[in-house]
């Protein structure tokens, strides 16, 4: 758990300084946002209805907010020109994204 807690720290503490910092997620490397929203968009299925409802998340749905997160990975995936580099972040995001098509408790969210 420790390990998982400080990446979706250093996850979250990279993304909030590009927005603060006065950037864009449009200026940041696409490949990065893909991990990004490939780890937020499971992370919904491991959380309980009382925390969900108490995280603040932008949608009250969590359903839409799986999808969208799900859908912003792969946006980034293909800004990011997936299939023509070899890079550490493509291998991580998919295999991330498998976490949500591949368990049940998960994909409900996205289908």
């Amino acid at each position: 758990m420790g390990a998982s807690y400080i990446f979706l720290s250093a996850v979250r503490t990279r993304a909030w300084g590009v927005l603060v910092g006065g950037g864009s997620f449009t200026s940041s490397d696409p490949m990065w946002l893909a991990v990004y929203f490939a780890t937020l968009a499971p992370a919904l299925g491991f959380m309980s209805d009382e925390d969900f409802g108490r995280s603040g998340a932008p949608l009250a749905s969590r359903a839409q907010l799986t999808r969208n997160w799900y859908s912003a990975a792969l946006f980034y995936l293909d800004q990011g020109d997936f299939l023509q580099k070899s890079n550490i972040r493509v291998v991580q995001a998919i295999a991330v994204l498998g976490n949500v098509v591949g368990k049940p408790f998960i994909s409900i969210y996205i289908e």
